[in-house]
């Protein structure tokens, strides 16, 4: 099993000051670990739709340690960007999620936030190199 100990997440780039609307969480999941990182748009009320994202991923991740096909988290995605639109309260970000398996990384994106997966030995691998446009999940104010 890949421990928390062995995954190291971080973000490149500083908020400017008070702007802090970036969100993530990394979450023990059955075999599996779940890391999940949502930036919330600068200049703009982002951290609730960021802290909406990295909340619903803790509280539902026990039932998501199975799900093994890109698909599922892109409708998951999906699904919240829907939910973020409907909600009351302003702000917009962007979403990582990868489920971390010894020997699988298995997630979806939306955004421009981007996801690598680098070896000890300094090599790396764009996982999010093909994503599709720079949509973001946006909440209607």
């Amino acid at each position: 099993m890949t421990s928390a100990s062995q995954v190291h997440a971080f973000y490149a780039g500083e908020p400017a000051a008070g702007m802090d609307n970036d969100r993530h969480a990394i979450i023990a999941c059955g075999d599996s670990l779940l890391i999940v990182v949502a930036d919330g748009a600068q200049g703009r009320p982002g951290g609730d739709a960021a802290e909406f994202i990295v909340s619903h991923f803790r509280s539902e991740s026990n039932s998501m340690s199975g799900w093994l096909s890109s698909h599922s988290w892109v409708s998951e995605l999906r699904a919240l960007d829907s939910k973020l639109r409907q909600a009351s309260h302003g702000g917009l970000t962007t979403g990582v999620v990868a489920l971390v398996r010894s020997a699988l990384v298995v997630g979806a994106s939306v955004g421009d936030s981007e996801a690598h997966l680098f070896d000890p030995g300094g090599g790396g691998v764009d996982l999010s190199e093909h994503q599709r446009g720079a949509a973001i999940m946006q909440v209607s104010t």
